[in-house]
């Protein structure tokens, strides 16, 4: 049997390999702490806006109109997280309000071809501009939005333009 002893000079570049290795692994790994997953980053999936007003969570609010002046449509998303009916308004500024009826407890689809449709009598802005717009549970105090506006010509919104007449 023949045994083989390692030299003090290997036995160190081992060691400090190994050191070296676990150095990096512990500096490189620390970069997630300083950086957040994108996944945890709130944002809009859609092309709307979305808002919380008390107990009513509004989403994907945008505006679908075909010129400035005219008829337009609001389609959102309504969550009525309380156990109350509630009244929700929409206000655009130079338009008359639009609301909705949202019962307690449930969701619901406030834009055609449903029978939820909200419009509002004269979009203030041409489409592809920003309309600001407050939005209102019942009495309480409103929140203002910045809901993005587009063209009723737009193939995806093209069932979405307020109707004619």
């Amino acid at each position: 049997m023949t045994s083989t002893t390692i030299s003090a000079p290997r036995r160190g570049r081992r060691v400090l390999a190994a050191v070296s290795a676990l150095a990096a692994s512990a500096l490189l790994s620390g970069c997630a702490v300083f950086s957040p997953m994108a996944t945890e980053i709130p944002y809009n999936p859609g092309d709307g806006v979305s808002v919380t007003v008390d107990a009513v969570e509004v989403r994907d609010i945008i505006v679908i109109g075909t010129e400035e002046g005219a008829e337009a449509t609001i389609s959102a998303y309504l969550v009525n997280n309380s156990d109350d009916d509630v009244t929700v308004t929409f206000q655009a500024e130079g338009a008359s309000p639009a609301t909705i009826e949202v019962p307690a407890n449930a969701a619901l689809q406030a834009s055609p071809p449903g029978d939820a449709g909200l419009t509002i009598d004269s979009l203030p802005v041409a489409p592809g501009a920003i309309v600001p717009m407050q939005v209102q549970v019942d009495e309480g105090a409103p929140a203002l939005v910045n809901s993005p506006t587009v063209s009723a010509s737009v193939p995806l919104y093209t069932e979405f333009a307020p109707s004619e007449g």
